[in-house]
């Protein structure tokens, strides 16, 4: 048991930092919800159809268009947090664009 307790004490930052991603991720886990993934799935679609069609710039008015049915009716700030999710979303343009 002093072994134990001597190599947690060794460990405190670790289990201080564990113990941070772990309620960030329960924060997360409550207050991210249904419609949020479904409105960022719609950006990152019309993000796709703008980019392999070069109008980029109109990212905003095409969103705000809402043709993907998006909870949320405009995508507020840049574009550019939705990166992560688009690389994510890429297949399933592919598949919903019929590129594949």
């Amino acid at each position: 048991m002093k072994d134990l307790l001597k190599y947690a004490k060794g460990q405190r930052l670790y289990m201080v930092l564990t113990a941070i991603t772990l309620l960030s991720s329960f924060l997360a886990l409550i207050t991210f919800e249904y419609w949020d993934l479904d409105s960022m799935t719609a950006w990152t679609m019309n993000f796709w159809d703008l980019f392999f069609e070069g109008r980029l710039g109109e990212f905003y008015d095409y969103t705000a268009l809402n043709i993907h049915g998006a909870q949320h009716y405009n995508c507020e700030g840049n574009y550019l947090w939705l990166l992560p999710w688009c690389l994510w979303n890429l297949p399933l343009w592919l598949v919903n664009s019929g590129g594949v």
